[in-house]
């Protein structure tokens, strides 16, 4: 059978943290980043009661209306309006890449870009 609740991670997963949409002071707004052997990411979603596809590229981000009133969203900071013509917005990069495979142990001590220092690691394996 299929868990729902996991189902509706994996989709909340690739939506917000691939496809960059966050809903911020009541609008949707996108900042994707693909990872650099995926061609694109696409799904259909509900908001606001409008139904849309998403598409994410490597090179721009797509809307198009499939049902309702038109939306406006903004795309890193750029307001466009969705609706019954599909909507194309170029994507200038993807932000910085990691290409290969990463280390299995995170570099406990040390800092992230924002200055964060790395503290914890995953256990392997839970005792109560």
């Amino acid at each position: 059978g299929v868990h729902v609740a996991s189902a509706g991670g994996v989709w909340l997963a690739l939506v917000a943290g691939f496809g960059g949409m966050r809903e911020l002071d009541g609008g949707l707004s996108f900042d994707p980043r693909l990872p650099v052997d995926w061609p694109e990411l696409s799904w259909r979603m509900q908001w606001l009661g409008s139904r849309m596809e998403v598409t994410v590229r490597q090179d721009e981000i797509r809307f198009r209306l499939l049902e309702g009133e038109p939306q406006a969203v903004t795309v890193r900071g750029q307001e466009v309006v969705v609706g019954p013509e599909e909507v194309r917005v170029p994507l200038d990069g993807q932000g910085e890449r990691i290409d290969g495979v990463l280390r299995g142990t995170p570099l406990v001590g040390g800092r992230t870009e924002e200055g964060i220092r790395v503290s914890k690691t995953v256990p392997h394996a839970w005792v109560p």
